[in-house]
C-alpha cells in the first residue's frame, strides 16, 4: 500500500486537489467546529463578565468592574 502524498508543481496540473493536499470537506467541517467553539467561548466570556464577587477588592477588582 502506497501512502505517499503526491503534490504537483503548479505548471504540471490545473487540478486544485493535486496542488493543495487535504480535503475541502474536512476543512469546512473544521471551520464549522471552530465557529461553534468560538460561539461557546463568547457566551462564556459574556456570562462571566456579568458576575460580581463581593469579596473581591483591590485594583484588579476595580479594573474588572470597569
Amino acid at each position: 500500500m502506497n501512502t505517499e502524498v503526491r503534490i504537483s508543481e503548479l505548471w504540471t496540473t490545473n487540478d486544485p486537489e493535486l496542488l493543495v493536499p487535504g480535503s475541502l470537506e474536512a476543512l469546512h467541517g473544521d471551520a464549522d467546529d471552530l465557529e461553534v467553539r468560538a460561539d461557546t467561548l463568547l457566551e462564556a466570556a459574556t456570562d462571566i463578565g456579568r458576575h460580581v464577587v463581593a469579596s473581591w477588592v483591590g485594583d484588579a477588582a476595580d479594573g474588572w468592574a470597569g
